[in-house]
């Protein structure tokens, strides 16, 4: 079951790493994790903030790399309905708004991001602000992350 919902969350809000929205006709090189998302111009419809640990940087030339974030739950997390059902920890791609630096982070890191949820949208969502957490900083993940491989000998139970 809750698979099922990490699953549902996922697709709702197109977390399978393909949406590589903003980018379009650019005539730059630049990763686009680098040179940042436009925000649409509207007002986004929900906003969160969230603690992790930076786990991928994107490359120049790979754009199969990204900014991923293995974040803490969120538990508040709204879903395009409106219905509140939240959202468990788990290994997150976090695309930059425009302004956003990502590049004075290390893989490793401890950060706190902002970022907002516009539903309809390509991206659906962008980090709007991130900063760094001290080096010592705890986190909440009770459980593996749901992107996670399982170890060997381990199944459905």
């Amino acid at each position: 079951m809750r698979l099922l919902i990490l699953l549902t969350l996922a697709a709702s809000l197109g977390l399978g790493g393909c949406e590589r929205g903003g980018g379009g006709g650019s005539a730059t090189k630049e990763h686009p994790d680098l040179a940042g998302y436009p925000t649409p111009a509207r007002a986004p419809d929900q906003s969160y903030t969230v603690k992790g640990r930076v786990s991928a940087l994107p490359e120049t030339g790979k754009p199969a790399t990204e900014f991923r974030v293995e974040h803490e739950a969120i538990p508040n997390f709204v879903n395009r309905k409106g219905q509140a059902l939240g959202m468990s920890h788990m290994i997150m791609h976090f695309p930059p708004a425009k302004g956003v630096s990502i590049s004075q982070f290390t893989v490793g890191q401890p950060v706190e991001i902002d970022f907002s949820v516009w539903w309809g949208e390509s991206p659906s969502y962008l980090m709007t602000a991130i900063r760094p957490l001290p080096a010592d900083t705890k986190f909440n993940f009770e459980s593996p992350p749901a992107d996670a491989p399982k170890p060997a000998g381990t199944g459905p139970g």
